[in-house]
């Protein structure tokens, strides 16, 4: 009887090869959301793509992972006599049903830069950590920009505070705060202003620049 003598070398490659493969079966990959050519689309955990919209007029989508949903921004093209302009709705969309649902398509007051309770601008929209809430800036006065908080549920608006640039922090010791600036008087004259607020806007730390606020993202995100 013939013996098989296999090398350790080979031995321990076969091992750690087959371990390779059983750790790469662990990783897990996260669905996300992108638009692409004015449409919707979810990347799956397998890695393909799938398209959910398809309007041609379809922007800034959040995904909802617990819900299988994505919520987004449609475009809606008025033509009035010879004024041309585009409104916004807040849509959900479902990942495994395709079946979509207006959230939102008017303001609950009449914005000082359009006179008009449509929504002409939705920037930033973000998914609150418990899937809740879209916060997102919108035209409030001629000369201000609120931060709301929708409630995706009920399409509740819920103004926040003023603010002309902000983020959420989703994670660690500040999750679910705010980094804003905002444009308001102070002791350098009428300029943007930056600080860490939670969700009533109340202060809790300064920055004496966007530069300095970004550092302390960083640090905090360590």
């Amino acid at each position: 009887m013939r013996t098989l003598i296999v090398p350790a070398i080979l031995t321990i490659f076969i091992f750690l090869s087959s371990h390779a493969q059983d750790d790469e079966s662990l990783v897990e990959i996260s669905r996300e959301t992108f638009a692409k050519e004015g449409n919707i689309f979810v990347r799956l955990e397998d890695g393909k793509e799938r398209q959910l919209t398809f309007t041609l007029s379809d922007e800034k989508p959040n995904l909802i992972d617990s819900r299988d949903l994505v919520i987004f921004v449609r475009n809606e093209k008025v033509v009035q006599e010879q004024k041309e302009y585009y409104r916004k709705k807040i849509m959900t969309v479902g990942i495994n049903d395709f079946l979509e649902k207006e959230i939102s398509s008017q303001k609950p007051y009449k914005d000082g830069v359009n006179n008009t309770t449509e929504i002409i601008r939705v920037d930033n929209p973000s998914v609150s950590s418990d899937g809740n809430y879209l916060f997102f800036l919108a035209n409030h006065t001629s000369t201000t920009s609120q931060l709301i908080k929708l409630e995706i549920s009920s399409g509740k608006w819920i103004l926040l505070f003023s603010a002309e640039e902000y983020e959420l922090l989703n994670s660690g010791l500040f999750k679910d705060y705010f980094l804003i600036g905002r444009n308001e008087p102070g002791a350098a004259g009428q300029m943007i202003y930056y600080y860490l607020v939670d969700q009533t806007g109340k202060k809790v730390k300064e920055f004496n620049s966007k530069e300095s606020m970004n550092q302390f993202k960083q640090l905090i995100q360590q």
